[in-house]
């Protein structure tokens, strides 16, 4: 996936970017759904709540940037298929994936869960 002088191509730097926004979206979800009342706007309200959640999430950033970190090496691109990004490439990561915060506030503003709400009783997913 490299180019014969080692260098990334453009379609790798592109996939890494891919996976790592797509990583650190599910990881800004996850604070998102630690409050799911429609009313409750404030998802960081009960973020300290609870030890495990943090130990689960410092261990999956951790992880997934040490795969990150590996992207640096042949050995690393070789396994993982990922490069190493530039501090610009990063931050649009981070800035895509924070864009969760207020679109989850805009969902409950703009989509009611009432009509969710009586439907699922209805629903009977298992027979």
């Amino acid at each position: 996936m490299r180019t014969p002088d080692a260098a990334p191509t453009n379609k790798m730097r592109l996939n890494t970017m891919m996976f790592t926004t797509y990583f650190l979206m599910n990881m800004v979800n996850s604070i998102n759904s630690r409050v799911i009342d429609d009313s409750e706007l404030n998802v960081f309200k009960t973020l300290f709540n609870n030890s495990i959640f943090w130990l689960v999430f410092l261990a999956e950033m951790g992880l997934t940037h040490f795969m990150l970190f590996l992207g640096t090496s042949d050995f690393g691109t070789a396994i993982l298929g990922v490069t190493e990004l530039t501090v610009v490439q990063y931050i649009i990561c981070w800035v895509l994936a924070l864009l969760s915060l207020p679109l989850n506030v805009l969902c409950k503003k703009v989509i009611p869960i009432k009509p969710f709400e009586d439907m699922l009783p209805k629903v009977d997913l298992e027979p």
